[in-house]
């Protein structure tokens, strides 16, 4: 149970990159030269702040005076995060598993313990921008991981689409995403 975050983590990281491939082969322009790494530098802090800057506000008020009380309750909610994250079929993830991760990481961050509170945010920020690139692209998170479906609907991406395929695959593949997931299990079993 303890390594449900990393393994989300390796789930999602390997349908963002067939996503980008499929991206790739819809529309080459946008996808290569300089701006795809110099519009994901901009828009991936674009996207994770305004997550992040609630979070760590919220983490840090609550930590700075944390209580027995305060990680018996972070301990209490991720012991149920942790469940719902094992309890997920890999590889047929649905659009309520991963509004439950977002949710469930949504309410972790105000009250998670200063030392793994960065990497709440971070996975929380890698989630929340999925969902908006799956919004923009109008396409369920069961579709995301049909490689067959996503092959037609890549003909259709726009530009712009494309280089938000782009930045989501960089926050997602960046080691702090992934090594979040691991370190928010690893604070788990440690702290829980």
């Amino acid at each position: 149970m303890a390594a449900a975050f990393a393994a989300i983590s390796v789930l999602l990281v390997g349908g963002v990159l067939a996503v980008v491939l499929l991206a790739g082969g819809g529309d080459e322009r946008p996808v290569a030269g300089d701006d795809t790494s110099d519009s994901s530098t901009v828009s991936t802090p674009a996207t994770t702040p305004p997550t992040g800057e609630t979070q760590p506000t919220g983490a840090t008020a609550t930590t700075g005076g944390s209580t027995s009380a305060e990680q018996t309750l972070y301990c209490r909610k991720m012991s149920i995060v942790q469940l719902e994250l094992t309890s997920f079929r890999t590889g047929t993830l649905t659009d309520s598993d991963l509004d439950a991760m977002v949710t469930g990481l949504d309410e972790l961050a105000p009250i998670a313990p200063a030392e793994v509170a960065p990497d709440v945010d971070t996975f929380l920020g890698g989630l929340t921008s999925l969902q908006s690139l799956l919004d923009e692209l109008d396409v369920t998170f069961e579709q995301f991981q049909d490689v067959a479906f996503l092959t037609d609907a890549a003909e259709d991406w726009t530009p712009e689409q494309v280089e938000q395929i782009q930045d989501v695959s960089t926050q997602l593949t960046d080691p702090a995403f992934v090594n979040s997931g691991t370190n928010i299990d690893t604070d788990f079993r440690g702290r829980c």
